[in-house]
Protein backbone atom coordinates (compact mmCIF):
# COMPACT_ATOMS: atom_id res chain seq x y z
CA UNK A 1 0.00 0.00 0.00
CA UNK A 2 2.71 2.48 0.96
CA UNK A 3 4.64 1.54 -2.20
CA UNK A 4 1.69 2.55 -4.37
CA UNK A 5 1.43 5.90 -2.60
CA UNK A 6 5.15 6.56 -3.09
CA UNK A 7 4.97 5.59 -6.77
CA UNK A 8 1.89 7.77 -7.28
CA UNK A 9 3.55 10.72 -5.57
CA UNK A 10 6.67 10.23 -7.67
CA UNK A 11 4.63 10.19 -10.89
CA UNK A 12 2.79 13.37 -9.92
CA UNK A 13 6.05 15.16 -9.07
CA UNK A 14 7.67 14.08 -12.34
CA UNK A 15 4.67 15.27 -14.38
CA UNK A 16 4.63 18.65 -12.62
CA UNK A 17 8.39 19.11 -13.12
CA UNK A 18 8.12 18.07 -16.76
CA UNK A 19 5.35 20.62 -17.36
CA UNK A 20 7.39 23.37 -15.67
CA UNK A 21 10.48 22.52 -17.69
CA UNK A 22 8.43 22.48 -20.91
CA UNK A 23 7.02 25.95 -20.18
CA UNK A 24 10.48 27.34 -19.37
CA UNK A 25 12.03 25.91 -22.56
CA UNK A 26 9.12 27.22 -24.65
CA UNK A 27 9.59 30.68 -23.13
CA UNK A 28 13.35 30.67 -23.80
CA UNK A 29 12.85 29.57 -27.43
CA UNK A 30 10.21 32.27 -27.99
CA UNK A 31 12.36 34.90 -26.26
CA UNK A 32 15.35 33.93 -28.41
CA UNK A 33 13.25 34.22 -31.57
CA UNK A 34 12.07 37.71 -30.60
CA UNK A 35 15.60 38.84 -29.68
CA UNK A 36 16.89 37.53 -33.03
CA UNK A 37 14.26 39.63 -34.76
CA UNK A 38 15.42 42.72 -32.88
CA UNK A 39 19.03 42.01 -33.84
CA UNK A 40 18.07 41.64 -37.52
CA UNK A 41 16.13 44.95 -37.44
CA UNK A 42 18.76 46.82 -35.48
CA UNK A 43 18.78 46.54 -31.72
CA UNK A 44 17.85 50.18 -31.07
CA UNK A 45 14.72 50.08 -33.23
CA UNK A 46 11.52 49.71 -31.17
CA UNK A 47 8.97 47.24 -32.52
CA UNK A 48 5.29 46.79 -31.78
CA UNK A 49 3.84 43.47 -30.66
CA UNK A 50 1.85 43.32 -33.92
CA UNK A 51 5.01 43.79 -36.01
CA UNK A 52 6.86 41.13 -34.04
CA UNK A 53 3.85 38.81 -34.26
CA UNK A 54 3.55 39.18 -38.03
CA UNK A 55 7.25 38.72 -38.70
CA UNK A 56 7.77 35.58 -36.62
CA UNK A 57 4.26 34.07 -36.95
CA UNK A 58 3.56 34.09 -33.22
CA UNK A 59 0.29 35.12 -31.60
CA UNK A 60 0.46 38.75 -30.45
CA UNK A 61 -0.77 37.80 -26.96
CA UNK A 62 2.15 35.38 -26.67
CA UNK A 63 4.56 38.07 -27.90
CA UNK A 64 3.32 40.48 -25.21
CA UNK A 65 3.54 37.80 -22.50
CA UNK A 66 7.11 36.87 -23.48
CA UNK A 67 8.20 40.50 -23.74
CA UNK A 68 6.78 41.31 -20.30
CA UNK A 69 8.47 38.29 -18.72
CA UNK A 70 11.83 38.75 -20.45
CA UNK A 71 14.68 40.51 -18.68
CA UNK A 72 16.18 41.47 -22.07
CA UNK A 73 13.14 43.31 -23.44
CA UNK A 74 11.62 46.55 -22.15
CA UNK A 75 8.37 48.30 -22.88
CA UNK A 76 8.92 51.76 -24.36
CA UNK A 77 7.68 54.92 -22.68
CA UNK A 78 4.69 55.05 -25.02
CA UNK A 79 3.68 51.59 -23.85
CA UNK A 80 2.92 50.15 -27.27
CA UNK A 81 6.46 49.39 -28.43
CA UNK A 82 9.13 46.99 -27.20
CA UNK A 83 12.87 47.62 -27.00
CA UNK A 84 15.82 45.24 -26.73
CA UNK A 85 18.19 45.99 -23.84
CA UNK A 86 21.75 46.45 -25.07
CA UNK A 87 23.70 46.31 -21.81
Amino acid sequence: MIDNIIIGLFVVIVVVLHFGLYRWVKFKVDEGTIISLFKSHGVNEPLSAITISNEINMDSKRVIAVCKKSKDLNESDSGSLWLYKTN
